[in-house]
């Protein structure tokens, strides 16, 4: 699919889902606005979810969809899934933010679905315990080394960031600052 279609797909799935929004819910008197577009750095007891720094729950008045239309569940949603999330009303200023989803958006792209694994991959690597949660700020591609470059930093330890560099075919971790 090119990117025009790709783009309006996108644009036509919002719309028609936060028109869709169930009055009785309360959803259409509430302001909706467009959340940063991350990874999905956690799913936290299938009720919220991790992207970038914001903690968005998820709940019956969220809707989940991939980039191709197809609804989604919460426990379709995997760590490292490159998502475009819309929130309800005001984002909690806190370090993670907090907000309620209305619509999460999961890109399927090939481009996206590289990334994917990239990010999986460096976070199973490098998670020293079961309860340490990052943040992914950036991730670039560097064609000349033929690898990956994240920046990121774990919430446990919100004075100092690091990048990680993964090779782009193994997804081996080449080294971490």
């Amino acid at each position: 699919m090119n990117t025009k279609a790709m783009l309006l797909l996108t644009i036509f799935s919002v719309a028609f889902a936060l028109a869709g929004c169930d009055p009785g819910h309360g959803t259409n008197n509430e302001e909706i606005n467009k959340g940063e577009t991350g990874y999905i750095t956690d799913v936290a007891d299938a009720k919220e979810v991790l992207i970038k720094t914001t903690y968005y729950k998820v709940s019956e008045n969220t809707s989940i969809k991939d980039s191709n239309g197809e609804k989604l569940k919460i426990s379709d949603l995997k760590i490292g899934m490159k998502a475009k999330v819309w929130y309800a009303g005001e984002m909690e200023e806190s370090l993670p933010g907090h907000a309620n989803a209305r619509l999460i958006i999961i890109q399927k792209d090939d481009e996206s679905l590289q990334e994917q694994n990239v990010v999986s991959s460096v976070i199973s690597n490098i998670q020293e315990g079961e309860n340490q949660r990052f943040f992914v700020w950036k991730l670039t591609y560097l064609a000349d080394e033929r690898a990956y470059q994240l920046e990121m930093m774990s919430r446990s330890n919100l004075d100092s960031s690091f990048t990680v560099t993964v090779d782009e075919t193994s997804y081996k971790v080449l080294y971490k600052e």
